[in-house]
């Protein structure tokens, strides 16, 4: 309860007034800078060179790694800023929304998120949503429609493990504000 009270109180107010990183910052231990006597022997200076080193190459080898995550689907900014359960009220006319497909590209299945708009929403049942969806032309195949009417079932919404089918909104406009 602690917990949900500061981040209603604190963290979520915050959110308006500050910049939210896109990284998290990383602090290596270092050996404390100490007073000296003299000059500094070069083995000392060798090692804080290569410490930087170090930390440069973790940052490099920790961005490819997301990079490659978000390219092959398992990990993606845009779910963290999604909500959780499917917002029913706020599926109609005019939503933003992603929906996961699957692509050969030299033999290997590839995910990718293709973005579009909801134009209307034909029938709401118990497990699914079936609304007609404009997609983005840029990610249509040559001689592919870019109207369709989609099944949206409700347990693909958003999910943890990614799968062909999955669906979410379109965040992307506002991480281009965070960026």
């Amino acid at each position: 309860m602690e917990l949900l009270d500061h981040l209603v109180t604190t963290v979520i107010p915050l959110e308006k007034t500050e910049i939210v990183p896109l990284e998290a910052p990383i602090d290596l231990s270092r050996v404390p800078d100490m007073l000296q006597l003299g000059t500094k022997l070069s083995g000392v200076e060798l090692f804080y060179k290569k410490q930087a080193e170090s930390e440069d190459k973790l940052k490099l080898k920790r961005l490819r790694q997301r990079e490659q995550e978000e390219l092959m689907g398992v990990y993606d900014q845009s779910g963290y800023l999604n909500e959780v359960n499917l917002p029913e009220t706020k599926l109609k006319k005019g939503y933003k929304i992603e929906k996961l497909f699957v692509y050969q590209e030299e033999g290997d299945d590839k995910l990718i998120w293709c973005p579009g708009i909801v134009l209307e929403v034909n029938n709401r049942d118990e497990g699914q949503i079936k609304a007609d969806i404009k997609r983005d032309a840029s990610f249509i195949g040559q001689g592919g429609a870019d109207e369709s009417e989609e099944k949206l079932k409700k347990n693909a919404w958003n999910p943890e493990k990614l799968n062909k089918g999955s669906y979410r909104q379109d965040v992307r406009d506002r991480l281009r504000k965070i960026d």
